[in-house]
C-alpha cells in the first residue's frame, strides 16, 4: 500500500470521529438552548440553524487542513491503516451511510422537480388573467429551486379582497426572493445527518423562521394588525395548521427586540461545545476503541 494512501485514509478516519463528536455537542446544544433559540429574531435564528447543521462538515474537513493533527490526537500509526481495524469499519460504515443519505436526497429532489413541472404544466394551462391558476381549493406556495414561482389559485384569490390578495403575493415573492424552496432542500439534506428527530425539529424550526421572514417583508407595506387578520383568514381557508398560525402571529405582533449578548453567548457556546468534544474526547475515544474493539492484526 502506498504511503501516503493509509495517511489520508487515517485521516479520513479521524474526519468521521469529529463529525460525530461535533454532531454530538450540537445535539446537546440544542437542547439546552432550544427555547431560548425560539426567542430570537427570524435572522438570529436562522443563522444558528443552518451553523448547526454545517459545523460537523466544517469541523471534519478543516481536519484536513491543520497539520500534525494525527500526531496531536496520538494516531501513532499514520502511515498505517488496516480495514479489519474499528478504523476500517468506521470508515466503511460511514460510506454506507452517507451514500444512502444522498441517494436519498437526491430521489427526494427528483421528486419535487417532477412534482414543481406538473405545478408549472398545470399554471400554464389555466392560468387566468390575473395571474392565477384554475383550482377550487384555496392554495397559495412557492415553488420551484432554481427559477421559484408564485402558485396562488382562484379558490383562494376569489374569496379575498385587493388588499389581502396583495398581502398574500408580497409574502410568497419574499419567499421567492430568499430561494427558500431550494435553501429549504439544502438544510434538509445536512439535517439528515442527525437523528431524525432532532432532523424534524430543525426542519419544522427552520419553515417556521422563513414564515416570520416573509410575514416581515409583508409587514414593511401593510398594517400588522392588518397582516394579523389576513393571516387568520388564509389559514382557515387553507387549513393552515393551528400550532404554527399561533406562532407566527405571536412573532407579527409582538415586536422581538434581542440585544446582541444573547445571540453572541449561543454562538459562542455553539463553537466552543464542538472544539471542547474533538480536543477532549478524541485522544480518550483513540484510546478507548484501541484498546476494546479490534486494531491491527
Amino acid at each position: 500500500m502506498h504511503a501516503s494512501l493509509p495517511l489520508w485514509l487515517n485521516l479520513f478516519s479521524q474526519a468521521v470521529v469529529i463529525f460525530l463528536l461535533t454532531q454530538f455537542s450540537l445535539v446537546l446544544f440544542w437542547l439546552i438552548t432550544r427555547h431560548t433559540i425560539t426567542t430570537l429574531g427570524h435572522r438570529w435564528q436562522g443563522i444558528i440553524l443552518w451553523l448547526v447543521v454545517s459545523l460537523p462538515w466544517l469541523m471534519s474537513i478543516g481536519c484536513f487542513f491543520l497539520p500534525g493533527q494525527l500526531e496531536y490526537f496520538h494516531w501513532h500509526h499514520s502511515f498505517r491503516f488496516s480495514w479489519q481495524s474499528w478504523h476500517g469499519l468506521s470508515l466503511v460504515l460511514s460510506v454506507f451511510i452517507s451514500l444512502y443519505l444522498i441517494t436519498k436526497a437526491f430521489i427526494t429532489l427528483k421528486h419535487y422537480q417532477q412534482q414543481d413541472h406538473k405545478r408549472r404544466t398545470l399554471s400554464l394551462l389555466t392560468l387566468n388573467q390575473n395571474g392565477h391558476f384554475q383550482h377550487q381549493q384555496a392554495m397559495a406556495f412557492t415553488s420551484g429551486l432554481l427559477q421559484p414561482k408564485v402558485y396562488i389559485s382562484t379558490g383562494l384569490a376569489q374569496q379575498l379582497n385587493t388588499q389581502e390578495l396583495a398581502m398574500v403575493t408580497l409574502h410568497e415573492q419574499a419567499h421567492v426572493k430568499s430561494y427558500d424552496p431550494l435553501r429549504k432542500w439544502l438544510f434538509l439534506f445536512l439535517a439528515s445527518f442527525f437523528p431524525r428527530t432532532i432532523a424534524r425539529q430543525f426542519l419544522n424550526t427552520l419553515s417556521l423562521v422563513m414564515e416570520y421572514g416573509a410575514d416581515q417583508t409583508v409587514a414593511k407595506q401593510f398594517d400588522v394588525l392588518d397582516i394579523a387578520e389576513t393571516l387568520i383568514k388564509v389559514a382557515r381557508l387553507m387549513n393552515s395548521p393551528t400550532g404554527q398560525v399561533q406562532q407566527r402571529l405571536h412573532y407579527l405582533i409582538d415586536a422581538r427586540i434581542v440585544g446582541f449578548f444573547t445571540p453572541f453567548a449561543l454562538l459562542l457556546l455553539q463553537f466552543t461545545l464542538p472544539l471542547l468534544a474533538v480536543f477532549f474526547a478524541m485522544d480518550f475515544l483513540h484510546h478507548f476503541f484501541d484498546q476494546w474493539l479490534w486494531h491491527f492484526n
